[in-house]
């Protein structure tokens, strides 16, 4: 069995300025995508946490999705403090609403990235 021993230079620098307007384009895309699709699974009593969600970041936090009310962490997780599950009262709202927006639209966020 033969070996091949191969190497590859990269210009780093040059592939940053070529791709990171396109990195910024697809993040900020993604990042509205994502916001969309997970909007209808957030729970919803006044509808502030649903307002509270927001897309983006600055410098190495670039990108993301957020939702940023006081209480935002204990619907997420669907727990109050204590341990006792919430019992959530409008349809098609769930905790960890971000991870059920993913098993139902991954595909289409990876279709609408592909550089």
């Amino acid at each position: 069995m033969g070996y091949i021993n191969t190497s590859i230079e990269l210009d780093v620098n040059k592939l940053k300025r070529e791709y990171n307007g396109k990195l910024d384009e697809t993040q900020k895309t993604l990042d509205g995508l994502i916001l969309r699709d997970c909007e209808q699974y957030v729970p919803q009593r006044r509808g502030d946490l649903r307002k509270s969600g927001d897309t983006g970041g600055e410098g190495e936090k670039k990108g993301g999705v957020t939702w940023d009310e006081d209480y935002t962490r204990l619907m997420y997780y669907g727990k109050l403090k204590g341990g006792r599950e919430i019992e959530f009262h409008t349809p098609g709202t769930t905790k960890r609403w971000f991870e059920h927006a993913k098993y139902i639209h991954l595909r289409e966020w990876l279709q609408a990235v592909q550089m």
